[in-house]
């Protein structure tokens, strides 16, 4: 599964400074969305206890305003540039996808090409190439934002306040396993419906690229048959798949209503005891909520790669099949070849 995933990442190893760039920003992203909790609680703090007459107090209040603006426009600039670039970066390689497939496939063989399907090969080449491109346009826009988020609040939460930072922790973890399990479930099973899908759209390129042969022997009502028959096991099979993906939704949303009681509740009964502050309670429920904001992205993100997993697995599986006839390695070029090819007494009968 993500080993398919790795070898579409390695299509873009010839651009390896954008990728490092696009890296390097996400990585950035993620620090200055978690500052921006931090900077809410100093400003609360400061007008809890504020005074015009008090100098001290009005430059404090200004200079975080400032820094907050100034990490606020920061993140629009990064997240531009991200956006932007890992749009460029994927559209570049849509072209390379495309003729690779294309050179190599007219490189195979007749047996290849007879064994095979029109409509399955056109499939392969539009559910293949469009399967890269939206997983190599997810990874920097969507999917690298959310890991590093994750992976930045860990030891953020635990900087602030340790008791509340682990409460926190052991929540994400149970949330982060079942998320897993459900996720992990409910994908493999929608990779067996995708051959379903391939066998369609097989079963449509056959009845098209052979209209006149249904024409003539008045197939219509076996073609409509065949498709009854997989459109009825692709129903028969999808529907208890979308059962699990409505609990994968309400788990999610469920989920957030528990952590922020939870959060509440430790928050309070800390509070009680003169180990937090009621802004710090905010803070963490802020940190609560974009790490769940993060997982169910990272989540959905996942599921979308995953369900074009099957046509990426078709383009890389003709790009692995070999070519017979090659040329041996360092062959040398004919040069100065000159000829005709002439075709005497040919007679057809």
């Amino acid at each position: 599964m993500f080993q398919i995933i790795l070898r579409v990442l390695w299509l873009l190893s010839e651009q390896k400074k954008l990728v490092t760039s696009l890296v390097v920003c996400n990585f950035l992203f993620a620090i200055l969305i978690l500052i921006e909790p931090v900077f809410f609680k100093e400003i609360i703090d400061i007008l809890i206890s504020f005074s015009k007459d008090n100098v001290d107090q009005y430059n404090k209040l200004t200079q975080t305003l400032i820094l907050w603006i100034i990490v606020g426009l920061t993140t629009i600039g990064i997240r531009l540039f991200v956006s932007i670039f890992s749009d460029r970066l994927a559209h570049n390689n849509v072209e390379k996808s495309v003729f690779s497939f294309f050179n190599h496939t007219l490189n195979l063989s007749m047996r290849f090409h007879m064994n095979s399907n029109s409509g399955q090969l056109v499939k392969k080449i539009t559910k293949g190439v469009d399967g890269i491109f939206e997983t190599q346009l997810n990874t920097f826009r969507r999917a690298l934002p959310n890991i590093f988020t994750i992976i930045v609040l860990l030891p953020t939460v635990l900087y602030f306040n340790i008791k509340m930072g682990s409460i926190v922790i052991c929540m994400w973890i149970v949330s982060g396993v079942v998320t897993y399990f459900l996720s992990t479930y409910t994908f493999s099973r929608q990779e067996n419906i995708e051959q379903i899908y391939s066998n369609m759209s097989s079963h449509y390129g056959d009845t098209f690229s052979n209209m006149p042969i249904v024409k003539s022997f008045t197939l219509f009502s076996l073609k409509n048959k065949q498709l009854q028959k997989l459109t009825d096991q692709r129903i028969r099979e999808q529907f208890p798949i979308l059962t699990w993906w409505g609990v994968i939704v309400s788990f999610s949303q469920v989920l957030r209503i528990i952590v922020s009681i939870v959060v509440i509740f430790f928050g309070s009964f800390l509070y009680t005891q003169w180990e937090i502050s009621v802004w710090e309670i905010v803070m963490f429920l802020s940190f609560a909520l974009i790490f769940l904001s993060a997982v169910e992205d990272l989540t959905w993100t996942l599921e979308g790669m995953f369900w074009r997993l099957a046509g990426i697995k078709d383009y890389f599986k003709i790009l692995d099949t070999p070519i017979e006839v090659q040329d041996k390695p360092k062959a040398k070029k004919l040069r100065g070849v000159v000829g005709d090819i002439r075709f005497e007494d040919i007679t057809f009968s």
